[in-house]
């Protein structure tokens, strides 16, 4: 092999390790950013739970029942 091949395959390398380590800086930090999310996302409350502000919600109320359907009319 000649000298100008093994300089460009050195260059071609080299690039070719930057790109390698710029990924993997990436997807180590979207990696944390998403567990962090999930973290922030887990260690909410429910919208509906009033419980923290005195509110006594019994075990055979249902939270979420027919809350977003319309009741029907009776006059029909």
């Amino acid at each position: 092999m000649s000298e100008q091949t093994t300089e460009t395959f050195e260059k071609e390398n080299n690039f070719l390790k930057n790109q390698v380590e710029g990924s993997l800086k990436d997807i180590t930090s979207f990696v944390k950013s998403t567990e962090t999310f999930r973290k922030i996302i887990g260690s909410q409350k429910g919208m509906f739970d009033k419980t923290g502000i005195g509110f006594n919600i019994s075990k055979e109320q249902k939270l979420y029942k027919n809350f977003f359907i319309p009741k029907p009319d009776k006059k029909t």
